[in-house]
């Protein structure tokens, strides 16, 4: 699958004149975190009602944002340091991406020396998966969301929260109330439905990833490896457009883990029968090298049972 390159320039110049806001999701069940200003980009995370976001950019109506802390974050475990709880970057400009691979395109980078947070699992375990580690995602990892679904409401980053613990105080000479905070205007509900040429490109993308699964079945059993097509199967299902392609994606994750479950016995059965074709090798080798050889005894001078002239029968040896 192959997807388009985001163009480091042109992202460079609208960063630098673009405002820095938080902002918030319009009120929807689901709205979709791409990794780039595109439908082509992968999901990234979905994000709910309510969920704030820091705007860095803006680009053909996406709005280009840091990525929340529940979104995926991987690099490279070549390119950090365990130093007591968190992981120090040890290579310049290590890329930050989606998934425990290099299929994507890369959501960011981090400088040498940066410090990150590991993401912990249910045992308190930091993530690892296949060379790389899973970190909470630092402020130049970045995504995209549609501007349709996004409503401003402040102008930082972060503000700061003030505790009303104390009952409200008045001024004894004026007795003036200080002004109340304005409310912030959201927008409508709105829920935007998908193109055509979305649903087409996914359906192309759909039946890609279908044709891969299908070339990489027809391997020997020793060399087939479904875990990256079961997770982007697993994007498929949750983030599809089309309800239908949605259904199909998790149809095939079902029988991708039946086919895993009988690859497996199959390898085990294999190798249980290498293991013992090793064993006998093994152990008629041994024999070989530990039996003794078998001495000669001499028999003694030859003895004859009969001697005589062998006469002729006037017809020709056979």
């Amino acid at each position: 699958m192959i997807l388009p390159v985001r163009d480091v320039s042109t992202l460079s110049a609208f960063r630098a004149n673009a405002p820095r806001a938080a902002v918030r999701t319009s009120p929807m069940d689901s709205v979709r975190l791409r990794s780039g200003p595109s439908t082509a980009h992968p999901p990234v995370h979905v994000l709910a009602d309510g969920d704030e976001l820091v705007v860095v950019g803006e680009k053909d109506g996406w709005a280009m944002v840091r990525l929340p802390a529940a979104a995926p974050c991987w690099l490279s475990a070549d390119f950090v340091k365990l130093e007591g709880k968190a992981y120090t970057v040890t290579g310049d400009n290590v890329n930050l991406r989606i998934s425990a691979d290099t299929k994507y395109f890369p959501v960011g980078q981090s400088k040498k020396g940066e410090t990150l947070t590991p993401v912990l699992d249910a045992e308190g375990k930091r993530i690892e998966e296949a060379g790389f580690v899973k970190v909470v995602p630092p402020a130049s990892a970045e995504g995209a969301v549609a501007m349709e679904f996004i409503t401003k409401v402040s102008d930082s980053v972060a503000e700061p929260t003030v505790k009303a613990d104390a009952p409200e105080k008045t001024d004894a000479k004026t007795d003036a109330k200080p002004e109340p905070t304005p409310k912030v205007e959201t927008k409508p509900e709105s829920k935007r439905e998908p193109t055509k040429a979305e649903l087409e490109d996914e359906r192309k993308t759909f039946a890609e990833l279908e044709r891969m699964l299908d070339d990489e079945i027809r391997k020997p059993a020793p060399d087939v490896n479904l875990t990256g097509i079961r997770k982007m199967f697993e994007q498929f299902h949750e983030f599809a457009l089309d309800k239908t392609v949605s259904e199909k994606a998790a149809s095939y994750i079902k029988k991708i883990d039946l086919t895993v479950q009988v690859i497996e016995a199959e390898k085990a059965r294999l190798a249980k029968e290498e293991a013992v074709r090793t064993a006998e090798i093994e152990r008629i080798r041994k024999e070989a090298l530990e039996k003794p050889k078998e001495v000669e005894t001499p028999q003694g001078p030859v003895e004859y049972l009969w001697t005589g002239t062998v006469g002729s029968h006037g017809k020709t040896a056979k």
